[in-house]
């Protein structure tokens, strides 16, 4: 008998990729100090309109795809409480068609971006987002700085990263293009109608 159900290892597998790439660089100085975050995305990451590449679903990625092909994906930025990453540029998304019930009108939850509603089903649908250097780290770049918020609706282009797991996904963005803004919580609107 399994002692953990598929959501819980999922949540577990997806905590230990962010947790590696955020981690400490045995290259850093030992006194503790740390490269200050910037705000400031890299040149052409931020696109000005969407890419016309077809959308792939992130449950059908996670069973194809190798890394270093390209995708191109629409998702929410969500899938936890706090899904941006602070000082390094990692975040968490889910896929644009997974449904939020957090955004119904009887629903008044407070972080609805973190699907706590539909947290049963939402493995499948979850990915990484990382913007990298030269040696495939995380940028020391503060997303919430640069304008990226919880619930917004984002299309990324990029290549998968490493896959140790096939439940996780991990996308190397190329390029983002904000499709919607983080809706207001007394928004009735799901997050998911908005194409």
């Amino acid at each position: 008998m399994n002692r953990f159900p598929m959501h819980c290892r999922t949540a577990i597998v997806l905590c230990l990729a962010v947790g590696m790439t955020v981690g400490c660089d045995s290259s850093e100085p030992s006194s503790g100090s740390r490269e200050p975050a910037t705000a400031k995305l890299p040149d052409g990451m931020l696109l000005g309109a969407a890419p016309t590449a077809p959308i792939q679903p992130i449950a059908e990625l996670k069973s194809t795809a190798k890394p270093g092909d390209q995708v191109t994906v629409k998702v929410v930025i969500g899938g936890r409480v706090e899904p941006i990453v602070s000082r390094r540029a990692v975040m968490t998304v889910v896929d644009i068609q997974k449904s939020n019930k957090c955004y119904g009108d009887d629903d008044h939850c407070p972080t609805p971006w973190d699907y706590c509603c539909d947290s049963p089903d939402l493995p499948p649908h979850l990915a990484t987002v990382q913007l990298i250097d030269e040696q495939s780290k995380p940028l020391a770049l503060n997303l919430a700085a640069a304008g990226f918020k919880p619930g917004q609706v984002l299309i990324v282009q990029g290549a998968v990263g490493p896959r140790p797991d096939p439940e996780a996904l991990m996308i190397h963005a190329t390029g983002l293009f904000i499709a919607a803004p983080s809706p207001k919580i007394e928004d009735s609107k799901a997050v998911s109608d908005q194409d």
